[in-house]
């Protein structure tokens, strides 16, 4: 739904299926209960490991973001009309490159800000399951 029919096949499925998982384990590690939140002088050794996975987990959020961003922009280039005339269903990935790409700047995104509301709107998406 994010990214439409931008990662299709067998690729699409296990990187949304990874995408997800990633997503739901990060969700779960903000509501775990962190001693550092009680103790800050013990946050920078990080006791439980938490800031260290959740700097894992955004690594590999990141890559599988870059990936659907770079698919989209790859078909979006063999298409003469660009981002915009590629077909009828679009994904909320292409109207955000959209945005990005025809935009002036008080409308446009830039691909990090594309990359936080794909984010944000799958952990609500969680969240809400």
């Amino acid at each position: 739904m994010l990214w439409g029919g931008t990662l299709e096949a067998e690729k699409g499925t296990d990187l949304g299926t990874e995408f997800i998982n990633v997503v739901a384990e990060m969700v779960e590690l903000i509501g775990k209960g962190n001693i550092s939140d009680f103790f800050p002088s013990l946050a920078r050794f990080d006791v439980q490991g938490i800031a260290s996975r959740a700097k894992q987990l955004l690594s590999v959020i990141e890559k599988i973001l870059n990936s659907a961003i770079e698919k989209q922009m790859s078909e979006a280039a063999k298409q003469d009309g660009g981002l915009s005339l590629k077909h009828e269903r679009k994904g909320f990935l292409q109207f955000l490159l959209e945005l990005n790409e025809h935009g002036d700047d008080a409308e446009s995104l830039t691909l990090q800000q594309i990359k936080a509301l794909l984010t944000s709107t799958k952990c609500i998406l969680a969240i809400d399951t």
